[in-house]
């Protein structure tokens, strides 16, 4: 026979009879019968080739072997169990890594969600990834990230979002915009205005140019494209035009006073907010846990 037939319960046996010093107790420490703990020892002796204790005065005494194999089956012991509890953290979302993705638009608000969870879960590694929806979307298809925090996906994706809280958008423009003193504006009437906007594969210009097309309006005059809602909102405060911008991205800027909401029909539009994962891949504990704790407390941190 070979040593690799060695089994975890003949290792157990024996070192549940050393440790309690007869085969009785043994049997009732793993819940077996007497008989039980004598077999595994003893098969445990044949596979070994040699014995692993002798009786001197009616007392078990370890041979070299067998301090050697108990040794052995205390740290199989030993490994079993911090397994057993990497498992359980695992589980209960104690331990784990979540690759998190989010539109750049979202970086209002899921750092201040991220830093309350990680007070809870301070054994979650969090490794976030910020872009546009594009690029967002391509990373959890490519499976580089676990979990995307986006506007509502389309296709097979679309299966495996949920709804986090609402998300509006508004028109914005500098204090000075003779706009700013009109109410029941429509989207005519900033007919000759430039738009500073988000670049192509952002969800903020997807969804502009969607709002123009509905009103039956072609896409807006471009005066200025960027990467970022800070570009955006430093140009609009500048006077070089005006902007359809994330409500959540604007709120010191008027409260200061800084930027202008303009009163439009129909206005803000409402969309909302998604925790998107991958259909096709195997969602962590972690990665559900975090998801849920997002879905539940966003509304908390949005601005």
């Amino acid at each position: 026979m070979k040593l690799n037939s060695i089994t975890l319960k003949q290792l157990r046996a024996f070192k549940a009879y050393i440790e309690q010093g007869s085969v009785v107790k043994a049997a009732n420490q793993m819940n077996v019968t007497p008989p039980a703990i004598t077999i595994q020892i003893k098969a445990l002796e044949e596979l070994i080739g040699a014995s692993l204790y002798k009786h001197i005065n009616k007392k078990a005494r370890l041979t070299d072997t067998g301090t050697r194999v108990l040794e052995l089956a205390n740290a199989l012991s030993q490994t079993i169990e911090r397994a057993s509890e990497n498992l359980e953290d695992i589980r209960y979302a104690r331990r784990g890594k979540v690759r998190l993705g989010i539109v750049s638009t979202a970086k209002y608000f899921i750092p201040s969600a991220m830093a309350k969870y990680k007070i809870a879960h301070p054994g979650i590694e969090i490794s976030l990834f910020i872009g546009n929806r594009s690029s967002v979307m391509e990373q959890l298809e490519n499976g580089a990230i676990d979990l995307a925090i986006t506007g509502r996906p389309r296709g097979d994706f679309a299966c495996a979002s949920t709804r986090v809280c609402k998300h509006p958008y508004e028109i914005v423009a500098a204090p000075n915009n003779p706009l700013t003193k009109r109410a029941n504006l429509t989207l005519f009437d900033l007919s000759n205005q430039e738009f500073l906007t988000r670049e192509e594969g952002s969800g903020s210009r997807a969804l502009m140019e969607l709002v123009f097309a509905n009103e039956g309006f072609s896409i807006p005059k471009i005066g200025l494209e960027a990467d970022s809602n800070e570009t955006i909102k430093q140009g609009v405060m500048a006077g070089l035009g005006v902007a359809f911008i994330s409500g959540h991205t604007i709120y010191q800027e008027i409260e200061s006073g800084r930027l202008v909401r303009l009163k439009l029909k129909n206005f803000p539009v409402v969309r909302a907010w998604y925790a998107v994962q991958n259909p096709n891949a195997i969602s962590s504990v972690a990665t559900t846990n975090l998801r849920d704790f997002i879905i539940q407390t966003a509304p908390n941190f949005m601005p």
